[in-house]
């Protein structure tokens, strides 16, 4: 035997109810259902009493022809499982903003004899399209396009500072990011060398003043006035404490 209730959508008590009535009371109801939003309510033939739900508790709504079940975030049909539902969770409780949840131990995204193809749409370039990874739901990593038009992989310690590593740029895919030298001659430890780092596959190697102005190993060209006017050259220096380099006869 299950419950049953007329309707769910009212804010007020009918004018004449039947002995034995029951309805949902919906939010923002007022008279003698205000403050009861989400409970059962019942006319005794003399007055309104109020059934609070339990998580788990279902009734049968006769307006919507819908079995109704009770969770975390309230009532909802459990037709609402299926295709056209406002909210889906599967072994979870879905809401306004997660409209769609899932507790598994692993999803399984298949393809249907060809390829599968996972889509995240936004609505304009301001917006975000990302994968957010959480732990304990506070962030620790993100990757997708967040509010601008280049891919970033972002990085955080605590779920509030947030550290872009690695930047791809949409118009020619060009790395930027903590990740990557800032310049020729950035040395910083566990960033990625970028093609003419240090003179390292590059036209030209970068340009220093002379040999001591190098302070980290690398390739370096030196301008023809350096060294009292002689003429230029290049010159090498090696890692912090082997030893000065050599500039090269010109």
């Amino acid at each position: 035997m299950q419950p049953v209730v007329a309707d769910r959508d009212r804010t007020a008590p009918p004018a004449a109810p039947g002995p034995g009535a029951r309805h949902l009371v919906a939010p923002g109801a007022s008279g003698d259902w205000a403050g009861h939003a989400g409970k059962i309510a019942i006319w005794d033939g003399n007055a309104w009493y109020f059934e609070t739900p339990l998580p788990g508790w279902q009734v049968h709504c006769l307006a919507e022809d819908e079995d109704l079940r009770f969770g975390a975030s309230g009532w909802h049909a459990a037709s609402g499982r299926g295709r056209g539902a406002a909210h889906l969770g599967l072994n979870a409780e879905a809401d306004a903003t997660d409209r769609l949840s899932l507790s598994a131990p692993s999803t399984l995204l298949n393809h249907e004899g060809e390829g599968h193809r996972l889509k995240i749409n936004r609505a304009g370039g301001g917006d975000t399209a990302s994968l957010l990874f959480q732990t304990g739901f506070s962030g620790g990593a993100e990757m997708g396009l967040a509010g601008e038009a280049d891919f970033s992989f972002k990085t955080s310690a605590d779920g509030a500072g947030w550290t872009t590593a690695l930047r791809l740029s949409a118009e020619d895919g060009r790395a930027s990011g903590a990740a990557v030298q800032s310049d020729p001659l950035d040395a910083t430890p566990g960033r990625l060398l970028a093609v003419g780092g240090f003179g390292l596959g590059a036209m030209a190697a970068p340009v220093a003043a002379d040999a001591d102005a190098a302070l980290t190993g690398g390739s370096f060209a030196r301008p023809r006035h350096a060294r009292g006017g002689h003429g230029g050259g290049s010159a090498h220096r090696r890692g912090a404490g082997r030893g000065r380099g050599r500039a090269a006869a010109p």
